[in-house]
C-alpha cells in the first residue's frame, strides 16, 4: 500500500517521531502516549537492527529470535501482507483492524472514516495490487514495554483504471513494482502487541 493511501492514518493518529538532537547518533522519540525516549540509531543498526534501549539511549543487543521481537515482527509482517495485498473486487476496508490498538481504532473510524475511504477509493480506481518478499530489518524494544518496527516488502499494481492514482501511488504503469516501507509503534495489549501508531514512507 503507498503513501496516499495511508494519509489516513497519518494526521490525528500518529504521536511517534524520530527527531535529531545534539548526539547525532541519537534519534529522541516520542511514543503515541506522549513518552519521550532517546535511541541510539547506529549502534541499533550495528546489532543488526535489533536492540532494546533504556530511556537515555543505551542499547543492548537482543536477538531476532527473542520472543518480544517475534511477536512484533509478526504483527507488522500481517498488517504489510492485509494491506499490500488488495483488490477492488474483495475489499471491506477494516482487513487489519484486529493489529490495531483501541485508541487507534477510534481515530481512524471517528475522526478519518478510514473503512469508507478506504473502501471506496478502491473501487472508484479499480485498484488492485500485491506484495511480497516481507522484511523486518529493524525491532526496537522501548522500557515503557512499547515497540517500534520496521517492515518493508515489494508492491505490484495489478488493476487500476485511474491514472492519476497509479502516479500519486508512485506507479508508472500496471505492472510496475515499487519497494514500500512502513514503521510502526506497538503496545502490549493482553500478552500480545497492538499497532497504535503508523507512518509510511
Amino acid at each position: 500500500m503507498r503513501k496516499n493511501f495511508l494519509v489516513l492514518l497519518m494526521a490525528l493518529v500518529l504521536a511517534f517521531s524520530f527527531i535529531g538532537c545534539g548526539n547525532k547518533d541519537m534519534e529522541v522519540v516520542t511514543t503515541a502516549d506522549g513518552q519521550t525516549f532517546k535511541i541510539n540509531g547506529p549502534l541499533v543498526d550495528s546489532y543488526q537492527g535489533y536492540g532494546e534501549s533504556d530511556k537515555d539511549g543505551k542499547v543492548t543487543q537482543i536477538h531476532k529470535n527473542d520472543p518480544r521481537v517475534v511477536a512484533v515482527s509478526d504483527v507488522v509482517t500481517q498488517w504489510a501482507d492485509l494491506t499490500g495485498n488488495r483488490s477492488w473486487e474483495t475489499i471491506t476496508g477494516d482487513e487489519e483492524y484486529g493489529l490495531y490498538s483501541e485508541g487507534l481504532v477510534e481515530a481512524l473510524v471517528n475522526e478519518n472514516d478510514d473503512i469508507n475511504y478506504t473502501k471506496n477509493t478502491h473501487i472508484a480506481d479499480e485498484m488492485a495490487y500485491t506484495s511480497t518478499n516481507f522484511t523486518v530489518p529493524r525491532v526496537v524494544m522501548l522500557p515503557n514495554g512499547h515497540a517500534l518496527a520496521t517492515v518493508e516488502y515489494d508492491q505490484t499494481l495489478t488493476h487500476c483504471n485511474n491514472e492519476d492514482s497509479i502516479k500519486n501511488n508512485g506507479f508508472k504503469k500496471i505492472g510496475d513494482i515499487v519497494h514500500c516501507y512502513t514503521t510502526f509503534e506497538l503496545l502490549p495489549v493482553g500478552g500480545i502487541y497492538k499497532i497504535s501508531a503508523v507512518d509510511a514512507h
